[in-house]
């Protein structure tokens, strides 16, 4: 794939860190793309390397060797292209709703009229207005998983990583922030790449899915879906017939690597 279409490219990369137990591979010839306006999630057992990957794309991490790209230009650092989204939400507590969601823009010097408009166009559209002068505290989980992105799509990234945001959640509102989440960002053509343990989940949003093996992690096979993109919504995706089957697909892939971790 040339870079022209490929908003997030990593290229043989290795991952070593040291350990009390000496030094540990925990990326090993990884390589894959992303291509723009693409959502992609990533799945594999606990310990593959899936945040460590987020951690490269968002200049976060060095690979130890490979190159790692972000709309074609190599990563040496955080860049302004890249949104972090984590499972913690980590709003402060002493600032409101309003104050949360600008303190990117705040960051990066906007002009106080601008950030306003901005932030309560976002927070009207998630229905969260009414709460702009609400501390964190007095609002449920899903609330603040949406404050969170509102804060986080301000900053304007070309790239959102997700970092398992569903799932300190309730099955029901996970289902509903599925939805938003996916429609807001497939409206505006962001690229995102998941991480998650779901793997529902991942069928349900994902044009495609890269399965990880267990460490040293390296890519063990892609499967695209597209259910979403063709039914409308993640919540009509897990209606379509074909459901089930990805999920046997993806779980065996999953499954045989977790047999052989144990034997």
């Amino acid at each position: 794939m040339s870079f022209d279409q490929s908003a997030i490219k990593l290229c043989g990369v290795v991952v070593k860190f040291a350990s009390r137990a000496g030094v540990v591979t925990a990326l090993r010839d990884l390589s894959f793309d992303v291509k723009r306006s693409e959502f992609v999630s990533l799945v594999g057992p606990s310990g593959c390397g899936k945040s460590t990957c987020l951690g490269l794309v968002a200049g976060l991490r060095t690979p130890t060797r490979g190159d790692v790209f972000v709309e074609g230009r190599r990563v040496n650092g955080p860049s302004r292209d890249v949104g972090f989204m984590l499972q913690k939400d980590l709003l402060m507590p002493w600032r409101t709703v309003l104050e949360n969601v600008i303190f990117g823009l705040e960051l990066r010097g906007k002009a106080k009229a601008e950030m306003r408009d901005l932030a309560e166009s976002y927070l009207r559209s998630f229905g969260l207005l009414e709460f702009a002068n609400a501390k964190p505290s007095h609002l449920s989980g899903g609330m603040r998983q949406r404050i969170s992105l509102i804060r986080t799509l301000l900053t304007d990234p070309k790239i959102i990583l997700l970092d398992e945001p569903f799932s300190a959640l309730d099955f029901q509102t996970r289902l509903i922030l599925e939805d938003e989440i996916w429609s807001l960002l497939k409206s505006e053509g962001r690229t995102v790449v998941l991480i998650t343990h779901d793997i529902n989940e991942a069928i349900a949003m994902s044009d495609r899915i890269l399965v990880m093996s267990k460490r040293p992690g390296t890519l063990k096979r892609e499967i695209t879906v597209e259910l979403a993109r063709v039914a409308g919504s993640p919540l009509e995706a897990r209606n379509r017939l074909e459901f089930g089957a990805y999920f046997a697909d993806v779980w065996k892939t999953i499954d045989v690597d977790l047999q052989l971790r144990a034997s």
